[in-house]
């Protein structure tokens, strides 16, 4: 899981790179006169990345955060283990985002926003979105 923290971050910083780089060719398209449509669609689709980005990566550290008190608060009996977490929406899981998405009637950007605000367990995402779970 740090090894995908690590990652999350990389493609975080590449993100406001490439950000960066595209503000400044609408800003120049803009100042010279030039038709910017496509730059901007494109810089705004760079954005709506960075958001899919940097929710993951926050699902990550919260993930990595439990999954650190969870070995530091396990039973010695390695042999009792719990069901997995089905109630956790994984962000960095398309599928999941879809899946969540079309379960509380939402877009995909609406629930990753919500999973900003709320955190990653499900039923905080269904009370920040003002649905029931």
């Amino acid at each position: 899981m740090e090894r995908d923290l690590r990652e999350a971050d990389k493609h975080i910083r590449t993100g406001e790179v490439e950000i960066a780089k595209q503000r400044r060719t609408v800003e120049t398209l803009q100042a010279d006169g030039h038709d910017d449509r496509m730059a901007r669609r494109l810089l705004q689709t760079f954005e709506a990345l960075q958001a899919i980005h940097v929710a993951g990566r926050d699902t990550l550290v919260q993930e990595l955060a439990i999954a650190n008190k969870e070995r530091s608060t396990m039973a010695d009996d390695k042999t009792k283990t719990g069901r997995p977490d089905r109630d956790r929406i994984n962000t960095s899981e398309s599928y999941e985002v879809r899946d969540w998405a079309k379960r509380f009637g939402v877009s995909e950007g609406e629930l990753l926003a919500a999973v900003r605000k709320a955190g990653p367990m499900a039923k905080d995402v269904a009370k920040a979105l003002g649905k029931s779970f």
